[in-house]
């Protein structure tokens, strides 16, 4: 039988895999570095944003051989109404992953992450009606079993921080679930432009957040 994912899919997300534990160790290591705002929990938003911003677009142009032109016309197909849902469920998981790294474990944040597949089946079973095969179900309920088992420390030690944490950090599969069930509902679709107005999302919120902290003389940046 011929296999349905292509061999540079696989490859594509076993390196985003790999990136991200590095990826939580260089935030980890950033909050270490100082109380400043811009070091702080907004200040990584801030960055993080600013790069999906200005990255994002150039690079889309580079490997796709075209101009501003073609990457406009891209937002265009893609519709306000996908691109800002889009935008806002990545703008969404990419807060929950920063916040989370502040309160909890990196293990059980990257945990959390791992139940996206078990999420992703729900939602595209729900939403596209999708049969899902029955193997894949049971794997990803027993992955998912598993992960609750890493964390469940969280649930009874007297650490409310840890807890917390790892609520914030299940949003993340949460809405990574629902992002890639958008990806598949617009087939034939480029998704990159929802992920750069996701950095626009992120900068604006992140300013704003900031500017009140600042206003209002208050020193927590480094918190979620």
């Amino acid at each position: 039988m011929k296999d349905a994912v292509p061999a540079n899919a696989r490859l594509t997300a076993l390196t985003a895999a790999l990136l991200l534990g590095p990826d939580g160790l260089l935030l980890r290591i950033a909050r270490m570095k100082g109380n400043s705002e811009w070091l702080g929990t907004w200040g990584r938003v801030f960055w993080r944003g600013t790069g999906r911003v200005f990255l994002l677009p150039p690079l889309w142009m580079l490997l796709n051989a075209k101009g501003p032109a073609g990457f406009v016309h891209a937002c265009r197909s893609l519709g306000v109404r996908r691109m800002a849902l889009g935008a806002l469920l990545y703008c969404i998981q990419n807060i929950a992953f920063i916040v989370a790294i502040e309160l909890t474990y990196l293990v059980s944040v990257f945990s959390m992450i791992a139940t996206g597949p078990l999420f992703s089946a729900a939602f595209s079973t729900l939403l596209l009606g999708e049969t899902v095969p029955r193997h894949t179900l049971l794997s990803s309920a027993a992955c998912a079993a598993f992960v609750i088992g890493i964390f469940a420390d969280s649930f009874t030690s007297q650490s409310a921080e840890h807890l917390y944490g790892d609520a914030v950090a299940l949003l993340v599969p949460i809405c990574l679930g629902l992002y890639w069930v958008l990806c598949k509902s617009v087939k034939g679709q480029d998704m990159v432009p929802a992920l750069s107005l996701s950095g626009v999302f992120g900068i604006v919120l992140a300013l704003a957040i900031i500017g009140s902290s600042t206003a209002g003389g208050g020193g927590g940046g480094g918190g979620g």
